[in-house]
């Protein structure tokens, strides 16, 4: 299960008794976890897996004294910073062309899109970015927009299509992005981020852009918050201070986890 352990409709309670095996992937969701239902369907999980540092778990609010069913795994990633392409192969790939000396590339990448709220925020992030006249930008061709169309037509913008995107993280300066599950990618890869919440309360966004904002990787921006963006785009055009975050984000980040909590749940299920 993924943050959710009784179901996002209560479907799964009546089967926690009698599973032998359970475990959890827990994202810090707060309004679920305040619901009574989620308290006490978190008790019948054996295994709790901790996609954070341990030296974060004062600010993860989980119940377990004993601390015997969490692994803390670090964050757990579609591929380690090591599998990221080459700066000039990610650029070529991608049809960015080589890159101009004084020029900068921004990538937007505000999550799959689908609703009219996402929209606007993209748009909103778009107007902004072409008043930077040395910011070359690409953005992420939503899956699920209804309105792609807006992006294609842009003269100043790229869309780019791939899965997983950070493997071409290489061929960005700093990004803009959501602050999702994934969001960690851009930490690991020592891309500098203007974090940009999104999303219902109950997600995981809000958390996750404090999480990394607190540790000074990247600049937390409200949705539609105009000055505060244009005043994060313009630290974000000095050199040094790009230089210095990706530094913090390269001894910030460690192992991918996802090896770690794969084995976790293969040690859960064999025994």
């Amino acid at each position: 299960m993924d943050s959710a352990p009784q179901g996002a409709f209560l479907e799964i309670i009546s089967l926690l008794s009698t599973v032998p095996n359970r475990f959890i992937l827990l994202r810090y969701f707060t309004n679920l976890m305040k619901q009574p239902a989620y308290e006490i369907a978190i008790e019948f999980y054996s295994r709790i897996i901790m996609p954070y540092k341990e030296a974060e778990k004062d600010s993860l609010p989980i119940k377990d004294p004993s601390g015997e069913r969490l692994v803390w795994t670090g964050d757990i990633l579609v591929l380690s910073s090591d599998e990221i392409l080459p700066r000039d192969v990610a650029r070529q790939q991608l049809g960015l062309g080589k890159k101009k000396k004084s020029e900068l590339t921004a990538y937007v990448g505000l999550g799959g899109g689908g609703n009219a709220e996402n929209s606007e925020v993209r748009d909103s992030v778009l107007d902004i970015l072409s008043e930077f006249s040395d910011i070359k930008i690409a953005c992420a061709a939503q899956p699920l927009s209804s309105d792609i169309e807006i992006i294609y037509r842009r003269d100043n913008c790229v869309p780019v299509k791939h899965f997983p995107m950070v493997e071409y993280y290489s061929a960005f300066d700093f990004c803009i992005s959501a602050a999702g599950f994934n969001s960690a990618e851009a930490v690991h890869a020592g891309l500098p981020t203007i974090w940009v919440p999104l999303g219902f309360l109950a997600t995981d966004q809000e958390f996750n852009a404090d999480r990394f904002a607190n540790a000074d990787l990247g600049v937390k921006v409200a949705p539609l918050d105009t000055e505060a963006l244009k005043k994060a785009i313009e630290a974000m055009r000095d050199a040094k201070y790009r230089q210095a975050m990706q530094t913090r984000m390269q001894d910030w980040a460690g192992l991918n986890g996802a090896e770690l909590a794969a084995k976790s749940i293969l040690d859960l299920a064999s025994s």
